[in-house]
């Protein structure tokens, strides 16, 4: 993702089944607040270039995570469910939020 022509950002993207996708995004501390800006662009990038037969998008955020949970809220995912204890933090394991939009919700 670039701002000015300076990288700050990329999209890990990546096919699950024939029909579903997850998608990473990373973003530089700095540029922070530009991270909705680069889930939309990615959404818009998905709807104009991936195939149709790709409906859906996931994204897994770990539940200690509040700042990119609540982007994704914004960017009107839903929640879909829990992978408990599956990420490792300096306290502890902890679940992991599973979230997902379909192609039909990104072009309503």
């Amino acid at each position: 993702y670039l701002v000015d022509d300076v990288i700050v950002g990329l999209v890990y993207f990546h096919i699950i089944t024939g029909c579903a996708a997850q998608f990473h995004p990373y973003i530089l501390r700095e540029f922070k607040d530009k991270y909705d800006d680069m889930v939309q662009e990615f959404f818009e990038w998905f709807i104009s270039t991936e195939q149709s037969v790709i409906t859906k998008l996931n994204v897994v955020i770990p539940e200690i995570c509040k700042g990119a949970l609540e982007a994704a809220d914004r960017a009107r995912m839903t929640v879909e469910g829990v992978d408990r204890n599956s990420f490792l933090t300096e306290d502890g394991p902890c679940g992991r939020i599973m979230l997902g939009i379909t192609r039909k919700e990104l072009t309503e």
